[in-house]
């Protein structure tokens, strides 16, 4: 069975945001499959090789096992005339003895986590003839310093390279053109990802990994000196985990093109302070999780997602504004946050999920809109502790709501496209026979032709509202 990625969730401890003990290998979105020699579809048959335990098909031979006790190991180039084509799927895995392998070169595909937890290898060369590497091949090789990639590599796995401690700087062939996620995961000496020139789909720039088009950083490495860095202005994603670990870093600038945050993308680094531009609008899992030191954080104001635990175990951070656009807060989102003091709430939220704020040191002042949503949902959770005399977890500050503005359908403050939407998905729903229950603030705010009723035409006028204001024109709903 393939190890996966380390299940990572909100947990007891809420400061401690690292991965689960190293006796299971981490769980991970499987990559891409394998290519397979496909030569044979008859029976193996088993035969051993000193250390190593064989599958013999028809056309070509597969290495399945190694003993546990073995120290070197020489993979043969043939077996009963027949080509050794693969290592399998864990076939080395847990030989924490094996200290240098010889591979033939005959070999195609070294198959998931074939190599998985073999801490005491420190000499191993790969043929040219390797075309994949799995899912985790060489997960917790922590003895190996160094590692040329064959120059036809076509595939790297997910979390192939993830644990290997040793490593400080590895090349990507040219040839290369699928990388899985969190490939370099815990890679703490990686100092630089270099590409070999010819790469089609991707480039290093000052040891850091991206994309060809550079519209997406991959992975700043581990063990980069200095403490600052500037996002490239091309780029529009954090990968998931592309700074995951960088303790060092404590200063990053963000450019105004990105669009998107992956899942743990900053965990357990060492900033000190982050401000999401407003182009930004998604912020996926963990993706701050465990920055100790984390103090001022300033959100995107068109923020639209905020994942499950992005401020997880962030336990310096005291005061957070919550964006005007943001329409839900996640499961676990400042869980262990234990300095967590106050709580800005938008009026656009309408959605709380559990354990949001739980492991606070304190009682949490939350500034809301009387009315709202969050009004009523912390007004719940005060009187229930109140009910069975225990002291609330949460003490509440009321702001007045603003008067919702003609066109502003999603109360954030702004006509936009997004109000349009909403108009026709209240209209659809309603021409569908489906009740719809808005208040009679934001009835008045959609019906912008007021007459009455909710329809297309209250949507065509709010994008041409909106169109008029982008092109920099006095606007008025006299049109």
């Amino acid at each position: 069975m393939n190890p996966l990625r380390k299940h990572r969730v909100c947990g007891v401890l809420a400061a401690v945001c690292l991965l689960a003990a190293a006796v299971t290998v981490p769980a991970a979105q499987q990559g891409m499959p394998l290519p397979s020699v496909a030569l044979s579809a008859s029976a193996a048959e088993t035969t051993t090789y000193g250390d190593l335990t064989l599958l013999l098909y028809s056309d070509y031979v597969e290495i399945a096992d190694c003993k546990l006790s073995a120290t070197s190991v020489t993979i043969p180039s043939k077996m009963g005339g027949k080509p050794v084509r693969v290592i399998g799927e864990r076939a080395f895995y847990g030989c924490t003895n094996l200290q240098s392998v010889t591979i033939s070169s005959n070999v195609q595909i070294i198959g998931d986590n074939a190599f998985a937890y073999c801490n005491a290898l420190t000499t191993l060369t790969l043929p040219e003839s390797v075309t994949a590497i799995g899912d985790a091949v060489f997960y917790n090789c922590s003895g190996l310093t160094s590692l040329l990639l064959p120059s036809q590599l076509l595939q790297i796995g997910t979390a192939a390279f993830e644990g290997c401690t040793g490593l400080t700087a590895l090349e990507l062939p040219a040839s290369v053109t699928t990388l899985g996620d969190n490939a370099f995961a815990e890679c703490t000496s990686l100092q630089q990802i270099t590409v070999a020139d010819g790469n089609s789909a991707f480039v290093s720039v000052d040891g850091v990994l991206l994309n060809q088009a550079q519209t997406t950083l991959i992975r700043y490495p581990i063990a980069k000196s200095g403490t600052a860095y500037t996002v490239p202005a091309t780029v529009t994603e954090l990968a998931p985990s592309a700074f995951e670990s960088c303790t060092r870093l404590t200063e990053i600038g963000l450019p105004n093109t990105l669009s998107s945050i992956g899942a743990w993308a900053f965990a357990n680094t060492g900033l000190t302070a982050i401000h999401l531009p407003n182009s930004v609008r998604t912020v996926d899992d963990h993706a701050f999780c465990a920055c100790t030191a984390l103090t001022d954080v300033t959100l995107s104001s068109n923020l639209q997602e905020l994942g499950a635990g992005a401020f997880w175990g962030c336990t310096a951070l005291q005061n957070v504004v919550l964006p005007n656009r943001l329409q839900s807060i996640s499961y676990c989102l400042f869980y262990g946050c234990t300095e967590l003091r106050a709580v800005t709430v938008p009026q656009s939220v309408q959605n709380i999920e559990n354990e949001a704020f739980s492991g606070s040191s304190y009682q949490i002042d939350m500034t809301v809109y009387n009315g709202s949503y969050a009004h009523e949902y912390f007004q719940k959770q005060i009187n229930g502790s109140l009910s069975i005399g225990a002291t609330p977890k949460y003490a509440l500050t009321l702001l007045e709501a603003p008067a919702i503005m003609k066109g502003d359908s999603n109360q954030d403050g702004v006509i936009g496209v997004e109000d349009a939407v909403q108009v026709l998905q209240t209209y659809a729903q309603q021409s569908a026979g489906l009740s719809v229950e808005i208040s009679d603030a934001v009835f008045t705010a959609m019906d912008v032709d007021e007459n009455g009723q909710i329809s297309v035409e209250d949507a065509v006028k709010i994008l041409t509202y909106y169109a008029r204001q982008s092109a920099g024109l006095d606007v008025s709903w006299d049109f």
